[in-house]
């Protein structure tokens, strides 16, 4: 059987790209595309593109028009294997898919093009910003390892294009099922771990008790007490939110929660459906309005903005803050609830959203069930815990006494440590209550919820980030893993739902300043993540305005610094060391040289001083060789010739200059053997 070709792999490789167009658009052309594609191949095999690189160039560059044309008139529509997909990601494979077919016609005695492989990679590359299901991401991955089985293929192939012998032709066999199993195996375990995924979670975290399966950046939403502690320590400095604000964010809620079974806060309340409007300057943004608090609110540029980039493994939780009516984000499907909490599971992992404050917006009381809800303790707390309400709580009155007795409570009698050693069979919140070890954020807030719920105090425990660390590079905020902390929200008569914060200042996220190299590798992270966002979402110009003013204030930065001006001077004074030591090398060389013209100069003046040929001290060379030739005697012309020689070796320095050198002195040594008594006694 004749063996495959290289042109017939990249085909193949054609093929699965256009596959995968038809994965994400729900349309029948690019069937027709695979149809014309094979038409060409089989049918007009003979049609060759014998033109100039240059050419080939001119041609991928002219249909770019045609494909922008395309771009504008192309719409994208959600399938079953995928979400809403950029047009420009489409046309932009599409276009990449024109120049390999371009690359595939290309001079065909010679083969398909080494860089042919390259056009796919950048394909899929593109088709990677595509909201895939959970079946088309699989069919995704399965495409990758195709796409590599196919690029070994193909290469292979063009090394061995000339072997024709049978030993050759089994050892293609063998390669070709070697990659055939591979490839097998690793879509049936691809398809294991999808099936048996929560099985063999389970397992590993059974097998490895220290790992948490909510770590890093990602705060758990069935919060158990030690849970923030995790995050802080999983995550560390990795940066779970980019914040860009007029002033420092402060509280960034995540999750909201008003029911403790012990040793859990969990959520009582359902999530309701919000109905978003589409703004009219983006069709993809919409504009959420929370019921809870925008019924008597418009719209207005005096409200506060804040705009948030969170890290990819945030999750569909969106933070928010108090007194937040509105939320505009890049999805159709919102879902809140009665505490605050935000949640968008179809937004796009790293999309940024906007949330829009006004202090003066009335955070309405809590209804008559939602306050049972947050006055509820468990019926197994321990006795001594009320009693030791009762003693903090003596004597007052209000909502706002009581959460200030609460707080200097713990600021009085409780020290921050994180992390806290709970003996065996005891709840965790009563040891810390009774026994006041010290502890971290996670205890003091649910310490100071129950303690204000038995004093009537209606409150809710609150999990999120505490903001205060400015990038000194793009101007933005940071809440790192490291910012996660946990607090209280209490309602009041006179100011209603308020921070209650209770653990010591040195357990609250502070305001840190990291280095300003760590701030530049951050804001580049930030531009990647920007570029990546403009794909997608085609707001080229914003991300190109955005990423020139970052990298204009970044450099000037780089440039202000002392790190830098101390590394541009050494430098600098390196630099110039390392000039001048050339200098001096090269000086050294050429005086040397210059030494050694001299001395055969002297030789010769001193030779033709005997002849009555005196060269004065303001006659150049040149002008004493044409005095000796103006005599017009014949003996003298090799004299006036070696003068010539010596000017040009002397004043126009070759890398052959040693060699000259010699020459010249040959040449001198050729006229001192010559009879030159003639001239001897012309002058005696």
């Amino acid at each position: 059987m004749k063996p495959f070709s290289d042109r017939m792999i990249a085909l193949f490789i054609i093929y699965l790209q256009l596959a995968m167009l038809m994965l994400v658009m729900n349309n029948d052309i690019h069937r027709l595309v695979m149809v014309v594609c094979a038409i060409v191949f089989f049918i007009i095999r003979n049609i060759e593109l014998d033109i100039s690189p240059k050419w080939l160039l001119y041609i991928a560059t002219g249909f770019i028009f045609f494909f922008y044309v395309r771009y504008s008139m192309l719409p994208v529509e959600p399938t079953e294997y995928s979400g809403h997909t950029s047009p420009v990601v489409v046309v932009f494979v599409e276009y990449s898919i024109f120049v390999q077919v371009l690359l595939l016609l290309w001079r065909r005695s010679l083969g398909v093009s080494v860089v042919f492989p390259l056009g796919c990679c950048v394909s899929l590359t593109m088709l990677g910003a595509t909201r895939f299901s959970d079946e088309g991401y699989l069919i995704y991955q399965g495409s990758i390892l195709l796409f590599l089985c196919l690029c070994t293929w193909f290469f292979s192939v063009r090394r061995n294009r000339q072997a024709q012998d049978k030993v050759d032709r089994r050892l293609w066999g063998f390669n070709f099922a070697f990659f055939g199993i591979v490839f097998a195996s690793t879509l049936y375990i691809s398809h294991l771990l999808n099936v048996h995924q929560d099985e063999l979670e389970e397992v590993f975290n059974r097998m490895t008790p220290s790992f948490s399966p909510v770590s890093g950046v990602r705060l758990n939403p069935s919060s158990e007490l030690g849970s923030v502690a995790k995050s802080k320590d999983d995550g560390g400095e990795t940066v779970a939110l980019r914040i860009y604000s007029d002033g420092s964010p402060g509280y960034l809620r995540g999750f909201v929660f008003d029911q403790y079974e012990a040793p859990y806060w969990r959520s009582s309340t359902s999530m309701s459906f919000l109905e978003g409007r589409t703004l009219p300057r983006d069709k993809r943004i919409n504009r959420f309005e929370l019921p809870m608090l925008s019924k008597d609110v418009e719209f207005t540029k005096e409200l506060s903005v804040k705009e948030i980039w969170p890290h990819n493994d945030i999750g569909a939780n969106m933070f928010s803050q108090l007194h937040m009516p509105i939320i505009e984000a890049e999805t159709r499907i919102m879902y809140a609830d009665q505490m605050g909490g935000v949640m968008a599971d179809s937004i796009m992992a790293g999309s940024p959203y906007k949330i829009y404050l006004n202090k003066g917006v009335g955070v309405p009381e809590p209804s008559a069930e939602n306050e049972y809800l947050m006055l509820a303790v468990p019926d197994t707390l321990d006795p001594r815990i009320h009693e030791l309400a009762q003693t903090v709580f003596e004597g007052a009155v209000s909502n706002e006494e009581k959460i200030h007795r609460v707080v200097k409570y713990f600021l009085d009698n409780y020290q921050y440590e994180i992390g806290i050693t709970i003996p065996k069979d005891v709840d965790p919140l009563t040891y810390f209550l009774l026994e006041q070890p010290p502890g971290h954020c996670e205890y003091f807030a649910s310490g100071a919820a129950i303690l204000l719920r038995i004093g009537g105090v209606p409150c809710r425990y609150v999990t999120g980030y505490v903001s205060h660390e400015k990038n000194s590079v793009s101007d933005y905020y940071v809440a790192r893993s490291r910012d996660a902390h946990a607090w209280v929200e209490a309602w009041t008569e006179s100011e209603g739902w308020m921070t209650v914060e209770a653990t010591p200042a040195d357990g609250v996220p502070q305001e840190k300043t990291a280095s300003r190299f760590s701030d530049w590798i951050d804001s580049l992270k930030q531009q990647i993540q920007k570029f990546k966002e403009a794909v997608v979402s085609q707001r080229w110009m914003r991300y190109f305005k955005d990423t020139f003013f970052s990298l204009r204030s970044a450099l000037i930065s780089v440039l202000k610094s002392p790190e830098f001006i101390v590394v541009a001077c050494i430098l600098l004074g390196y630099w110039y060391w390392r000039r001048k030591r050339l200098q001096a090398q090269l000086g050294a060389v050429l005086e040397y040289e210059h030494q050694a013209c001299h001395a055969l100069l002297d030789e010769m003046d001193n030779m033709v001083s005997e002849f009555g040929f005196i060269r004065e001290s303001e006659e150049t060379i040149l002008h004493f060789a044409r005095r000796i030739n103006a005599e017009g005697l014949t003996i003298m012309d090799p004299i006036q010739e070696w003068y010539r020689e010596y000017s040009t070796i002397r004043y126009n320095p070759t890398p052959d200059e040693n060699n000259l050198l010699q020459q010249l002195n040959n040449s001198l040594a050729n006229i001192r053997a010559q009879d030159y008594s003639s001239m001897r006694s012309k002058t005696m």
